[in-house]
């Protein structure tokens, strides 16, 4: 899949664990409400991308002054500097869209699951897909199909995938 061009509703579990923190976009880019969002290897927030060494934090929620409504974005352009701009990132479990070329089935769920995109997770990490966290469902949903479930960010013990 491709990653966003636009905002999303993105389906959150609200488990009681689910909480809300504030990050400082890296300069140069756009993450959109709905969106995976990553910290970057300087503490900075980016778009969730099949990029090494990206660290998950969650989904986009609105930027700081307010919750922006699906299809707004959070953007830190090149004019400001880094870390001008702050984000809000729910943290919690969210239904993510499936990569067809390395779908999650049935067998997977508990086990750990990587980023494709901003929006997509993946049964492989192939070396440069970031960890995204543990599969805990698996949903049919129209109208995009399967949908699973991710506890983003959640540990899972090595050797478990």
């Amino acid at each position: 899949m491709a990653a966003l061009t636009g905002g999303r509703l993105t389906r959150k579990r609200a488990d009681g664990t689910d909480k809300l923190i504030e990050v400082k976009v890296q300069q140069g880019f756009t993450l959109y409400i709905g969106g995976i969002v990553c910290w970057d290897s300087t503490g900075f927030g980016v778009p969730g991308a099949a990029t090494a060494g990206l660290r998950v934090i969650g989904v986009l929620d609105g930027s700081a002054v307010g919750v922006a409504a699906p299809g707004q974005s959070v953007a830190q352009g090149s004019a400001g500097a880094t870390g001008a701009v702050i984000a809000n990132v729910s943290v919690g479990q969210f239904a993510l869209d499936i990569d067809a070329n390395s779908p999650v089935t049935d067998a997977d769920l508990g086990k750990g699951v990587f980023i494709t995109d901003d929006h997509t997770i993946s049964k492989v990490g192939s070396g440069v897909r970031p960890f995204a966290g543990k599969l805990t469902w698996l949903e049919q949903y129209s109208p995009t199909g399967t949908q699973a479930w991710v506890s983003l960010g959640e540990y899972v013990p090595t050797g478990t995938y």
